[in-house]
């Protein structure tokens, strides 16, 4: 008897266990989708803070955290020292220009003295000529600086007339004022 009062006490519980009060914990039932959007830094590196949470909504571009930018920043500073490195070795062209001009109007000084020691049968013509070639020379070497020059400054430069192939009218030699010439040209100038 025991035993019976023992399972019909519980089938009883088993049953009232089993009837609830008949509506659910829940409002409705279904799947639920969302878009995920995938948030990317645009540089690698670790990320230093990072402030938002999970569900935050976010503007178009909006600064979120930051990441180490040492290893960028130490690039930059390479490569800012590699340009100052190319800029001193590079040579000096206007220094150079400057040289060739001084050799070319030497060599003009020279031509013009043997030119008069020829004429007065003191010198011979080949030393003429050999100082003629020379100032060609120079010239070219000149030409070529300057359009290495107007090359370099990207066209900001005006090449000279001899240097830009346009046609020169000859410099008469000139002495200074007030300082006597000994040569014959200065006299009949």
């Amino acid at each position: 008897m025991k035993r019976m009062k023992f399972i019909g006490f519980s089938s009883l519980l088993f049953i009232a266990a089993a009837c609830g009060s008949g509506s659910p914990d829940y409002d409705a039932t279904g799947t639920f989708e969302s878009t995920e959007i995938i948030v990317s830094s645009e540089a690698n590196g670790k990320i230093m803070e990072l402030n938002l949470q999970e569900g935050d909504r976010l503007e178009a571009g909006a600064v979120l955290g930051y990441v180490d930018t040492m290893q960028l920043y130490l690039r930059k500073k390479q490569l800012e020292a590699g340009l100052r490195s190319v800029d001193i070795r590079k040579p000096d062209i206007r220094k150079q220009i400057a040289s060739l001009e001084q050799q070319i109007a030497v060599a003009r000084s020279e031509q013009q003295r043997m030119e008069n020691l020829v004429k007065a049968k003191a010198g011979n013509q080949k030393q003429v000529d050999d100082i003629v070639n020379n100032i060609k020379v120079l010239q070219k070497q000149l030409d070529a600086q300057y359009s290495t020059l107007h090359k370099t400054t990207g066209g900001k430069y005006r090449l000279p007339d001899h240097a830009a192939g346009r046609p020169v009218a000859e410099k008469p030699h000139r002495q200074p004022a007030g300082r006597h010439c000994p040569y014959e040209i200065c006299r009949t100038r």
